[in-house]
């Protein structure tokens, strides 16, 4: 574990310090609204607030960590928007978005266009209430085979991938490990996704239509995203870069 955990043993404490971060970033947050509308800044200003990522707090078993899976505990994050005049007060959007659709989003607010090259959508048609979206899409490296096949002299570098699509009632994951099987979570079933019911989909020629089109829509996914897209980047940091990395946990 991380140098920060060493010596503590009380879960509940290391969990107390999560709760602790959100609460002070919520704090920040206020301070910010409360100065563009003491300044009388708020009604030209858009403001959109959301997490890059969020935090396993030991589901699947993953502590304090993210970035190796695609369940709700490390892709489920906030995102919050007020632009007064322009965005209605007080409304809660329950349609799935991505992460991308900030940029064309807050072209579209702003009156720009929005360039064809953007992958994402402007929401405001989300927000307006006269759409929705159908799935929200997910990538990352599969830390888990990764890890045993370089132990194992398998390989040197990262090198198998996952993909998901998650919509309103279930997430399906595909790895392109050998030996590692799809994952399919029904959320009606088990909210916390924790146990999968892929075998459920093969029960009849419905379910397994639908795991088939899971199936072909994650590998269109992990094709668009080939090597040319995934390869490292070969520059150098300068010592200055590598320091404020290393102050944030990025580097050992």
């Amino acid at each position: 574990m991380r140098e920060s955990l060493e010596g503590i043993t009380d879960l509940d404490y290391v969990i107390a310090q999560y709760d602790g971060e959100i609460t002070y970033a919520d704090a920040q947050a206020g301070r910010l609204l409360d100065f563009l509308d003491t300044e009388g800044l708020a009604n030209g200003t858009l403001v959109i607030i959301n997490g890059d990522h969020g935090e396993a707090l030991g589901e699947h078993e993953v502590w304090f960590d993210h970035g190796d899976d695609l369940y709700d505990a490390s892709t489920r994050v906030p995102m919050v928007m007020r632009f007064p005049g322009r965005l209605p007060q007080g409304l809660r959007v329950r349609t799935l978005v991505e992460l991308t659709d900030l940029a064309p989003t807050v072209l579209e607010l702003l009156g720009l266009p929005v360039p064809d090259s953007v992958d994402g959508r402007p929401l405001g048609s989300i927000i307006d209430g006269k759409s929705s979206s159908i799935q929200a899409r997910g990538f990352c490296f599969d830390r888990v085979a990764n890890l045993r096949a370089r132990a194992a002299g398998e390989i040197t570098k990262p090198r198998w991938r996952m993909a998901s699509l998650r919509s309103n009632e279930t997430l399906f994951v595909r790895r392109e490990a050998p030996a590692y099987g799809d994952e399919y979570y029904d959320m009606a079933l088990d909210p916390s996704q924790e146990v999968g019911s892929l075998a459920l989909l093969q029960v009849d020629n419905q379910g397994l239509q639908l795991l088939q089109f899971l199936r072909q829509e994650t590998d269109k996914l992990l094709e668009d995203m080939g090597e040319d897209q995934i390869s490292r980047t070969t520059s150098e940091l300068s010592a200055e870069q590598q320091s404020k990395l290393r102050a944030l946990g990025y580097l050992e």
